[in-house]
């Protein structure tokens, strides 16, 4: 009797001891991205073993999740970092995911046709940052965020792929930061510090790993190009809303050479992916939104900016004017500020008067203030703890929207209605 109750006993601990670990065996940051109506991608970190099955439910308790194992673009997890496509998902539902049934996260799918929301927007946050405006976001509830770069200052130049992994992991392991990208999906392109050094290029010597890195760790839309070295950008769609988000440091010249037409911020293949999208959205959607990560409204002639590409720019200008492309606003990064222009001052087309969309900045997350670009119909408002939101409300006949700029305090700094 003795012996069947020590061997009770002791199945009992080892039960309790698994179930232990299976409990701690949680991802130290989860990252949801390239949302849909149906779908959603979460790229995780472990601080120790492998990836488990993720559970998704509508549920706030995960009642009757669904489960979904661990993999990548590139075959199974790699080093500590595991990605998840979740499919088969309802159109405009809160969704929450974790692991062993507790909670991790939670997202939104998009709503199919017409759709009103909120999206905010920003970039350039100190590696690791652990500023509260991180915290004013999410107290706005937007359905995502789009960070335009400069998610970290490595400025990395060794072609070493784990010291993208580990400044991935040094952003998301900060306490503010980690709420914040657990709490919805965002959406990611890199700007020069997060790519590379300092107005960095294709020039790169880090940029092999700077695109294995994204590709493997960020929760990212089906790229635009097949292929290891390609520019990683990509589009994606919200109700009637087209998004195009080009990758403009990967295949960009050097910015001391002279402008003209072979001098290139996107690359050939990119901009002809570029202008067809846009054709193609003048008449499928509602609105276009360009995402830059560098600043557009620029009068200078040099620099790390659209003014360094001022050809390449007005290519673009031309294109939007002569097919009637007027449907658009840009999101721009890069610049340490709040602006927005009202399409004013953008008149960088071979006529001198188009293509005349707005173009609104939000920054800066957590760096010092700067000025970049303009001039800016509503002005510059530099400084840090900065984040614009964008809301589009759909009427069917008509989409307006209307930016905000906020600072950390909750003050809205500038603000525009296209």
């Amino acid at each position: 009797m003795r012996s069947i109750k020590s061997s009770s006993w002791l199945a009992a601990v080892v039960v309790l001891i698994g179930s232990l670990a299976a409990y701690a065996n949680q991802p130290s940051w989860s990252w949801t991205g390239a949302l849909t109506t149906d779908s959603v991608v979460i790229s995780t970190g472990w601080a120790e073993g492998q990836p488990g099955p993720v559970q998704v439910s509508a549920d706030p308790n995960l009642r009757n999740a669904r489960t979904f194992n661990a993999q990548t673009s590139d075959g199974p997890p790699i080093g500590t970092i595991g990605k998840y496509a979740i499919d088969g998902l309802e159109p405009n539902t809160s969704y929450y995911y974790g692991w062993h049934d507790k909670v991790h996260g939670r997202f939104q799918t998009f709503a199919k046709g017409q759709a009103s929301f909120t999206l905010g927007f920003a970039s350039c946050a100190s590696t690791g940052s652990n500023h509260q405006v991180f915290d004013v976001i999410r107290e706005h509830k937007p359905l995502f965020f789009i960070h335009t770069g400069d998610l970290h200052y490595e400025d990395i130049r060794q072609n070493e792929p784990e010291r993208y992994r580990q400044a991935f992991s040094k952003v998301l392991a900060s306490p503010r930061q980690n709420q914040f990208f657990r709490s919805m999906g965002v959406i990611y392109m890199w700007d020069d510090h997060d790519y590379g050094p300092n107005n960095s290029d294709a020039r790169s010597p880090s940029r092999p790993a700077a695109l294995a890195s994204y590709r493997q760790v960020v929760p990212h839309y089906p790229l635009f190009a097949v292929g290891s070295d390609k520019p990683v950008g990509q589009a994606f769609t919200v109700g009637r809303v087209r998004f195009l988000m080009p990758d403009l440091r990967s295949a960009k010249m050097h910015n001391d050479l002279d402008d003209g037409p072979e001098k290139t911020m996107m690359g050939a293949e990119q901009l002809a992916w570029f202008k067809k999208e846009l054709l193609a959205a003048r008449d499928s959607h509602a609105l276009i939104v360009f995402i830059t990560g560098v600043p557009w409204t620029d009068h200078t002639t040099r620099g790390d900016s659209w003014a360094g590409y001022s050809h390449e720019r007005r290519v673009i200008s031309d294109f939007m004017v002569a097919n009637k492309i007027t449907n658009v606003i840009a999101l721009a990064g890069d610049a340490h500020m709040l602006a927005a222009d009202d399409g004013s001052n953008n008149t960088f087309a071979s006529d001198g008067k188009g293509p005349g969309f707005p173009v609104y900045h939000g920054a800066a997350l957590d760096r010092g203030g700067s000025r970049k670009g303009g001039p800016y119909s509503e002005g510059t408002f530099p400084g840090s703890g900065q984040f614009g939101l964008l809301r589009v409300a759909d009427h069917g006949a008509m989409i307006e929207v209307s930016y905000e700029g906020y600072n950390h305090e909750g003050q809205i700094l500038v603000s525009h209605k296209a």
